[in-house]
């Protein structure tokens, strides 16, 4: 009766750590990781997306205007209501991420996400 008991339990061990091994597996591989390609996207105050800067062209900040270089570049939160995010300088290098008018959604490498006039893009001038 001994021995039976002691297999019951060891049964029960191996299927308990087996079990474990596999969701630890699964979840690993469901995992995305940091993959240098892949960036996060402020869509929402403190909310992310991710987003692949393969497939966005990476463009540099012009702050030269009809009145001179602008050194500081103000980049927003919202186009339409100018909510301030965030600055950015001359020459600084940021990824298209949308488009929509005037306005130019970029991300900088550092992961933040807001609007620009397009006139600021020197690619796009």
């Amino acid at each position: 009766m001994k021995k039976r008991n002691v297999i019951t339990i060891s049964t029960i061990a191996f299927i308990v750590i087996v079990f474990v091994a596999v969701t630890l597996i699964i979840a690993s591989k469901n995992d995305p990781g940091k993959p240098k390609d892949i960036i996060k996207e402020k869509t929402v105050s403190n909310q992310y997306d991710y987003i692949d800067t393969a497939k966005l062209k990476e463009v540099t900040l012009d702050g030269n205007d009809k009145d001179g270089l602008i050194p500081t570049l103000n980049i927003w939160d919202n186009y339409e209501t100018r909510d301030f995010a965030f600055s950015l300088k001359h020459g600084d290098k940021a990824w298209i991420v949308d488009r929509a008018g005037d306005g130019v959604k970029i991300m900088t490498k550092d992961k933040r996400v807001g609007w620009i006039s397009y006139w600021f893009i020197k690619e796009l001038k």
